[in-house]
This record gives structure tokens, sequence and C-alpha cells, in this order.
């Protein structure tokens, strides 16, 4: 499942990560001097590929190609300011969610979705958008 890797005084579990992109192996890094985030990176330089993690190691969600990676952050730009504006929690949001996009509520995160869930879920949640801001 995974082995530990030293990253300056500590030791993080590196989980077996594949590239969305080209499909490599990918390794755990920290971000840069300032922002020292776990993340992981293609071990292929020329790929450029990166991956979210948790403070922990563990990968968040599943890694994605550059278009899946590009309508999540859509999907996101569209739902954050729905709970963050406090219009809805983001419990209730993402309940709602799964249930339009027929769903587990425990499946139904952004960062787990492919292309096709991404795009009807942006189109769900643009009418959710519009519902929750009439009201």
């Amino acid at each position: 499942m995974y082995k530990f890797v030293q990253l300056g005084n500590k030791f993080y579990p590196q989980w077996d990560v594949t590239c969305g992109d080209c499909g490599s192996k990918m390794v755990l890094v920290t971000g840069d001097s300032i922002d020292r985030t776990l993340m992981y990176r293609c071990s292929r330089p020329e790929c450029r590929c990166i991956h979210a993690a948790f403070p922990n190691g563990k990968p968040v969600g599943t890694p994605a190609d550059q278009n899946t990676r590009s309508l999540r952050c859509v999907l996101h730009r569209i739902l954050d300011p729905l709970w963050k504006d406090r219009h809805i929690s983001r419990n209730r949001l993402y309940k709602r969610l799964a249930k339009r996009l027929g769903m587990s509520e425990e499946d139904c995160h952004v960062g787990k979705f492919n292309a096709k869930q991404c795009t009807k879920a942006i189109q769900v949640a643009r009418r959710l958008s519009e519902d929750l801001q009439s009201q």
C-alpha cells in the first residue's frame, strides 16, 4: 500500500499514486520553502503533473488528467461560494448534489470525479446555485 519516505526531518507514508496525465509513478514532495504543503509530483520531470496530499501523505481524491483537473476547478468555483457565503451548509450542499447525481454521499467528492462526472455535476451545481440564490 505504501512505504515511508523522509522529507526534511520527518517521515511520511508514500502511497502508490499513478499520474493522471502520463501514467508514470508519482512521488511525495513538499511545496516550496514558503508553502510546505505535501503533494505528489510525477516522476517524469517533463510531465509536471501534481496531485494534492493530506498532511499525513495520503492522496486527496484520485489523480486526474489536465482536462479533469480543470473541470474539478470549475465545479469548485460554483460550489464553494454557496457554502462559504452561508447559502447552505457544506454537508447539506453535497447531500443535495449526491442525490441529484444519483450517487452515494460518500462518493460525492469533487476530488474523486472523472471528467464525465464533473461535466454532469457542473450542470447540476449551476441549477443548485440558481435555486439557492433565488431563495
